[in-house]
Formats: C-alpha cells, sequence, structure tokens
C-alpha cells in the first residue's frame, strides 16, 4: 500500500508541473489548450464505451 501511496505523490506532483509546462508553451491560450484536451478524452470515453459495448463478452472478467 505504501508504493501505491508513493506512485500516487509521484503522478500528482508530475500533473501541477505539467500544468505549469503547458502553460509557458501555449500562453494565453492554456483554456483552449485544456477543451481541446477534454474533447479527445470524452471521443477516447465514447470510443471505448462503444467497442465494450459491442463486445460485451471480451470486457468481462473471466473466473
Amino acid at each position: 500500500m505504501l508504493i501505491f501511496f508513493g506512485l500516487g505523490n509521484i503522478f500528482g506532483a508530475g500533473i501541477y508541473v505539467l500544468i505549469a509546462k503547458m502553460a509557458a508553451i501555449t500562453g494565453a491560450y492554456v483554456p483552449a489548450a485544456f477543451m481541446l484536451a477534454s474533447v479527445v478524452v470524452l471521443f477516447t470515453a465514447l470510443s471505448h464505451a462503444e467497442l465494450s459495448a459491442r463486445y460485451p463478452f471480451h470486457s468481462r472478467v473471466h473466473h
């Protein structure tokens, strides 16, 4: 459990560093960059949902 806590802290800190680097690159377009990333994530989630609905047998956990 301690390993997962450490990994969570590392990834959490990495998110803040990534946001700062993105702000340095995009400047005033940070909100637009976040909106574009949100649209890409939305399409990825919808694609995954459609694939799991189309092939429900392959998305289950087998015992």
